[in-house]
């Protein structure tokens, strides 16, 4: 005796890239998207609202980064949640003097 639910196959579907290396792959996307960003954020014959433009997208990744790196280091380990947070506290800091730099370049330009 055949059950009518013994015919359905719910196998699940392989997805495109590995799980395991989606978000790494993804990750170093964005962490060259960063870089290029920054160096953008340093030359000085650029617009301002470009500038200003890619310093939110550059605190973006980096959150997003930041982040990343925590969950795949595990929370246990306190140590390296530390110094993470430390350095995502350090690096908000120099982009929020950064904007404090342009925003009085713009004021007395």
């Amino acid at each position: 005796m055949f059950s009518r639910y013994q015919a359905v196959s719910l196998k699940p579907q392989k997805p495109i890239l590995n799980p395991t290396w989606e978000r790494p792959i993804v990750m170093v996307i964005q962490l060259l998207l960063l870089i290029y960003m920054y160096t953008i954020l340093t030359t000085k014959t650029i617009n301002n609202l470009l500038k200003k433009c890619c310093f939110c997208l550059s605190l973006f990744f980096f959150k997003k980064l930041v982040k990343f790196l925590l969950t795949q280091c595990g929370y246990a380990r306190v140590g390296l949640n530390f110094l993470f947070c430390l350095l995502y506290y350090l690096f908000s800091l120099i982009m929020k003097s950064l904007s404090l730099i342009l925003k009085l370049s713009v004021f007395f330009a």
